[in-house]
């Protein structure tokens, strides 16, 4: 192992410190400390460890370690009084400061000795995962702790999945630059994959960004990013942890099939048939259960020991037996049971052999097969008690087909769109017909949601009389303008949303598809807006909240001719005309950190006649300029601004933390536009459910004095399990709103 740090490398295979490739004398302690402290540059060293690690526990004056010391920082060129390298912190010991890169070394085998799969990372052993320091951006060392918290915390919960193998903390830890070798550190850990990230602190608010990434090739796998305020770090750092899970749940079996794939059949390991054979799975049909059953038959083949392969066959024999695919039920039966309870003794831990083992034993012969249940997205078994359910589609049906005109068959056909994304927390049509209660053909209702999306249209915003109703909208709120973007194979989908933001919740209202990739321009913004005033008085408008983006002179202009307050946040190189005459660039005009400036004018590049506007300036504790452009008085626009962050909130709701958005495979305009407003509505039934069931009492806190559960999380949460259990108590928050409430009205 090599450790680099401006001209010096540091050796620990061969024992050396060079120079600008010159050898170093050193003294051995002297080494061997100045090695200690390099490897444990994460952390302050005490002076009782290194007398333990380097004088192995005898008595030693602080004389001693003092001289020892001194002469390390002499080989580095370094004094007690520079402490360019090592810094004492006196009364608690010495740490290593100088940023330094890691490089692992070839190392010669014995040629005797086999190279093992589990060392190189190859296909056929389970894929082992290096979750490295998070780097902190834009904060202060007291915030430093948070980088190292999570990806800690993500070690421990990912430990716990079976089929990854996860390396400790210590070993990965070492690795903390921020431009990494990913086949280096791969090489030197064993490690088939590695979870980065970045932490950023902006002005109280925390931003979180993950990545997984193969060594080998150095691709990103998988990303995503989450953000909130810093006072809710904690419950960010749970979200994070859920997130990153089930992400990897996902995408790392999916990569592995991708790679087995290359592979000749020949060639194929256990470890590969077991993925390719999870890729059709949960397809749920009769082509794909049995191409995935002879898959794993053969990974038992090869391996028969290999106890998730037992498991994932008893799941293809319950699926088979449950669904009728195979011509001998009861032998479907019994190999459901019988792999189940191989996969439960070769391995008693893992929760998908469990699983399997008790769907088996609880259900083959009782309440499933003998009563013509189904199951669900997610594999539960569900039987027929699910009349009740259908009973809350029929409420719900009869509730929104009078307002929407929908003949009956299309009004059932939204509800069951809208409690099917709810219950199976994702868009994707096929998940959601599988959530249909009863004995229809799951791709019976799939078709059935296809012809909805092609031959419905209800017309622009006709999601938001329901919304504001259901929120129960009353006098003036914040509105966040912004726009999201992702892209399905070669197309981009591409959102304009203004979202409603209260206290506790933010829900999109108005929004439009913009085709193509980039920035919306200054026409659509404006028909946005239009939009909104129809529906509703300019006066329900708190605030105007939007980012950098959405900065123009015709758009301000449009904002303050209908007298519109915003709060608009400005790029640096922005140039403003005071009302003094002068003009000036708005990065040049503030010095220190925690300068605050207000200034009246106009745009330089706007005309004589441009309204006049009010220029709030802040520079952050990062350094980073907040400029934000408003027609209200400059500093309680400066301070609203901050909520523009719940917008970034809603498209967490809509996407990972909640409906998965991105999981939608249409890419047509209008289909996309009556997507998002059956999304509008869920996240709408969401905030409504966490009012009537949590309010007033906020959700509970931790020891750590922050919510352990955003209030979307808890209104979700709360509301899937009512839907799974008292799913007329659910629909009930429809029913409590009067008919006549459907109606927009026009607040004053």
């Amino acid at each position: 192992m090599q450790y680099r740090f401006d001209d010096f490398t540091l050796d620990l295979d061969l024992g050396e410190l060079l120079r600008g490739g010159e050898a170093i004398a050193v003294e051995p302690r002297a080494f061997a400390m100045l090695c200690y402290l390099v490897e444990n540059s994460d952390r302050l060293i005490g002076k009782d460890e290194l007398v333990e690690k380097l004088w192995d526990g005898r008595i030693v004056s602080d004389a001693a370690i003092s001289t020892v010391l001194k002469t390390a920082r002499k080989a580095l060129g370094d004094s007690g009084s520079e402490q360019r390298y090592i810094r004492t912190v006196h009364g608690r010991g010495f740490r290593f400061v100088a940023s330094r890169t890691v490089r692992a070394t070839a190392q010669v085998r014995d040629t005797e000795e086999p190279v093992t799969l589990a060392a190189t990372g190859e296909t056929g052993q389970r894929p082992t995962v290096a979750v490295l320091p998070f780097t902190l951006i834009g904060g202060s060392e007291s915030y430093s702790a948070i980088a190292d918290a999570i990806p800690s915390e993500l070690i421990a919960s990912l430990s716990r999945l079976r089929w990854l193998k996860v390396i400790a903390r210590g070993s990965s830890f070492r690795f903390r630059e921020t431009e990494r070798d990913f086949a280096a550190i791969g090489e030197a850990l064993g490690a088939k994959y590695l979870l980065t990230g970045d932490v950023e602190l902006f002005d109280g608010d925390l931003a979180i960004t993950v990545e997984l990434a193969e060594c080998s090739t150095g691709h990103v796998i998988w990303g995503d990013r989450l953000s909130g305020s810093i006072d809710d770090v904690h419950g960010i750092r749970e979200e994070i942890v859920i997130l990153v899970t089930s992400a990897l749940e996902l995408h790392v079996p999916q990569h592995e099939a991708q790679m087995a794939r290359l592979l000749s059949p020949e060639s194929l390991d256990a470890w590969s048939c077991y993925h390719l054979g999870l890729q059709h799975m949960y397809r749920f049909n009769r082509a794909d259960n049995d191409l995935a059953a002879g898959h794993f038959a053969r990974a038992t083949e090869l391996d028969p020991l290999f106890a998730r392969a037992h498991a994932a066959r008893s799941f293809t024999s319950f699926q088979s037996a449950f669904l009728r695919y195979g011509s001998d039920r009861a032998a479907d039966i019994e190999n459901a049971r019988r792999h189940a309870e191989r996969s439960v003794s070769l391995d008693p831990m893992d929760p998908f052999g469990n699983f399997n083992f008790g769907r088996a034993h609880s259900h083959c012969t009782t309440l499933g097969l003998a009563e013509g249940g189904g199951i669900d997205s997610t594999g539960r078994l569900r039987s027929k008690g699910s009349s009740m359910l259908q009973r809350a589609i029929t409420a719900l049906q009869r509730r929104l087909s009078p307002r929407l005109e929908l003949s009956k068959s299309r009004g059932e056909t939204l509800a069951l769109l809208v409690i099917g994304m709810i219950s199976a927390r994702t868009v994707n049509l096929s998940h959601v017909a599988s959530e249909r209660p009863g004995e229809t053909q799951i791709a019976s209702t799939y078709r059935r949601h296809q012809r909805f999306f092609q031959h419905v249209d209800l017309g622009l915003d006709w999601s938001a009389p329901l919304v504001a109703n259901l929120l129960g909208l009353v006098g003036s709120w914040h509105l966040a303008l912004d726009r999201t973007q992702w892209q399905i194979g070669g197309r981009d989908v591409n959102f304009l949303v203004l979202a409603a933001v209260t206290r506790w919740f933010r829900v999109p209202l108005i929004w439009t598809v913009i085709e193509g990739p980039g920035c919306s321009d200054t026409e659509q913004r404006i028909a946005l807006m239009q939009r909104y005033l129809r529906l509703f008085d300019r006066s329900t408008i708190k605030l105007l909240l939007a980012d950098r983006e959405f900065v123009g002179v015709k758009w301000i202009e449009f904002l303050c001719k209908n007298d519109i307050p915003f709060a608009i946040r400005l790029r640096e190189d922005m140039r403003v005309a005071t009302e003094a005459g002068h003009e000036l660039r708005l990065a040049a005009h503030l010095g220190r950190r925690g300068r605050t400036r207000f200034i009246r004018g106009r745009f330089a590049n706007a005309g004589a006649e441009a309204p006049p506007l009010t220029f709030a300036l802040k520079r952050l504790r990062s350094g980073d300029l907040l400029a934000v452009v408003s027609n209200r008085p400059a500093p309680a626009a400066l301070n609203a601004y901050r909520k523009r962050w719940a917008i970034e909130c809603l498209f967490g709701d809509a996407k990972t933390r909640g409906l998965n958005l991105e999981d939608t495979r249409l890419t047509c305009p209008r289909k996309l536009d009556l997507l998002m407003g059956l999304v509008a509505l869920a996240i709408a039934w969401t905030a409504r459910c966490a009012i009537t069931h949590i309010w007033p009492s906020a959700p509970r806190r931790g020891a750590h004095g922050y919510f352990s559960k955003s209030w979307f999380r808890t209104g979700f949460d709360n509301l899937r399990r009512l839907l799974r259990t008292d799913p007329l108590k659910a629909v009930q928050e429809w029913c409590r709103i009067p008919s006549r409430a459907l109606q927009m009205p026009r607040v004053v």
